[in-house]
C-alpha cells in the first residue's frame, strides 16, 4: 500500500544518526589515509614518524622536517572535521552520511544554510558530544526533530528522497503493540 511521500517531512533520529555515524567514518578514513600515505612518504626518506628518528635520513634537516609532518597531521586531524562539515552544509546542505540517508540541513525558512549557520551547527555538535549525547537524543521529543545543535543555529533536517511510509508496516506494529486506530 503506498503511503504519503516522506520529502519535506523531518528527518528521524535514526536516518541523522547513521548518516552521523557514516559521516565520521568517511573523516576518520581521510585522516587515516593521509596519515598512512605521510609515513610512507617520509619512509621513503628513512623517517619514521612515530618516533622521529633520524639518524640514517637521506635528508640533513630530518629531525625537523619530521616534526613538521607530525605537526601537519595534528592539525589535519583537528581541522579536518569542522571544516567537512561546515563546508559541505554550507554547498550542498548535506554531508555524504547526510546524503547517502536522504536527507538535507535546510534553514527553518527551507532557505540553503550559509556559513555562520554551518558554523553554529557544528559548534552545536560540540555541545551535543559535550553534554553526553543529550542535545543529540533530543531529536527524539522534539515535535520537528531538533537536536540542540538545530536549535543553536536555527536550521532543521528534511528528508529529500521521494520514500514513502510502509502503512502495512506501521499497521502491524501498532497491531502488535495493541495501539489500534479509532474507526470514524
Amino acid at each position: 500500500m503506498a503511503g504519503r511521500k516522506l520529502v519535506g517531512q523531518y528527518a528521524g533520529f535514526v536516518s541523522r544518526a547513521v548518516g552521523l555515524v557514516l559521516d565520521y567514518v568517511v573523516i576518520t578514513a581521510v585522516v587515516v589515509g593521509v596519515a598512512l600515505f605521510a609515513n610512507l612518504l617520509f619512509s621513503a626518506f628513512r623517517i619514521d614518524l612515530a618516533t622521529c628518528s633520524n639518524s640514517r635520513s637521506v635528508i640533513s634537516f630530518g629531525a625537523s622536517a619530521c616534526q613538521a609532518g607530525r605537526w601537519f597531521l595534528v592539525f589535519l586531524a583537528a581541522i579536518f572535521g569542522p571544516f567537512y562539515f561546515v563546508v559541505l552544509w554550507m554547498l550542498t546542505g548535506q554531508t555524504i552520511g547526510q546524503r547517502v540517508m536522504g536527507v538535507r540541513v535546510v534553514r527553518l525558512s527551507g532557505r540553503r544554510v550559509g556559513f555562520w549557520r554551518s558554523l553554529a551547527r557544528w559548534i552545536g555538535y560540540q555541545v551535543c558530544i559535550f553534554t553526553l549525547g543529550l542535545g543529540f537524543l533530543w531529536v527524539l521529543v522534539d515535535n520537528r526533530r531538533m537536536g540542540w545543535h538545530d536549535k543553536i543555529a536555527r536550521t532543521c533536517v528534511l528528508y529529500v528522497w521521494p520514500a514513502q511510509q510502509n502503512e502495512d508496516f506501521i499497521a502491524r506494529v501498532n497491531r502488535r503493540f495493541g495501539r489500534h486506530k479509532a474507526n470514524t
